[in-house]
This record gives C-alpha cells, structure tokens and sequence, in this order.
C-alpha cells in the first residue's frame, strides 16, 4: 500500500521552492516538523522502547493521537500520512490483510521496535518526517515478501 502524503506541509510556498516560516525563509524539507506532532509521536515511540507496554497497544493509542493531530492545522498532513503506516504494523499482530502464522507477534514487535527507533532518530524537520513516511511505506508494503506472509 503507497502512503499518500501531501505536497507540501508548510502554509506559504515560494515560487523558489521556500518555504515562510517564523525561522525566514528556508528549503521546504529544512523547515522544522510540527512540534506537536513530534512531542506526541516521540512519547509513544519511547513507550514502544521502554517495552514496558505491549508494543501492539501502544501502537493503537498512538493511532488514536495521530486521529486527533490530524484535526490540527500544522499536524494534518504529517499525521495523515503516519496513520496508514501505524495501522500496517499494529495490522501484523491482528493476522490482517495478511498472516504471518505463528511469528505474527514477533514480526510486530520486531517492526514496531524498529520504527520507533527510526522515528526518534529521524532529523525534526518536515524533510526528515516525509522521509521517514516514505521509508516506511515502502517497508510496510514490503513485509509479506521478507516474512512470507499469506493473504
């Protein structure tokens, strides 16, 4: 599944690419990522790696707050474009759309552990969040061929 994802997250684009912003004018993917959106993200994601909590869980709540961001202005597009991709990893455990057999809760903490740790090592801009949604898209859409997984 292609994780759609806008254009563009900023509010004002300039004809040379820029961007407006309360830091001046700056390349789109340099403008710093919603801090709402980060704040939120990044306390799931260090609940995923405390592993205090199943991870599956902690991935719903967060599907939840990702519900909630995408309402807010500044968080919509960010937002809307991490929830497919928390829906596929928390979709793992659940043996939907695809079944992994027996190792379906491995795999997903396994991905869950490994995309947090990508999320809270990704640069806090708007570049470094559409990154991490593209590298994730495209992982998710990879997984039923790396653990053979049936549909």
């Amino acid at each position: 599944m292609k994780t759609p994802h806008p254009q563009s997250w900023c509010r004002v684009t300039r004809p040379e690419g820029g961007t407006s912003s309360d830091h001046g004018w700056m390349p789109e993917a340099e403008q710093p990522a919603t801090p709402a959106l980060i704040q939120r993200v990044d306390s799931f994601m260090y609940r995923v790696l405390d592993r205090a909590e199943d991870p599956v869980g902690v991935i719903e709540e967060l599907k939840a707050a990702l519900t909630e961001l995408a309402l807010m202005a500044d968080s919509a597009g960010p937002a809307e474009a991490l929830y497919p991709i928390m829906a596929d990893l928390s979709d793992i455990a659940d043996h939907y759309p695809v079944d992994y057999g027996e190792d379906a809760e491995m795999i997903a903490r396994r991905e869950i552990g490994d995309a947090a740790r990508d999320w809270l090592r990704l640069p806090r801009t708007a570049g470094g969040v559409k990154s991490y949604v593209d590298r994730w898209a495209e992982r998710v859409a990879a997984l039923p061929a790396t653990y053979r997984g049936r549909p």
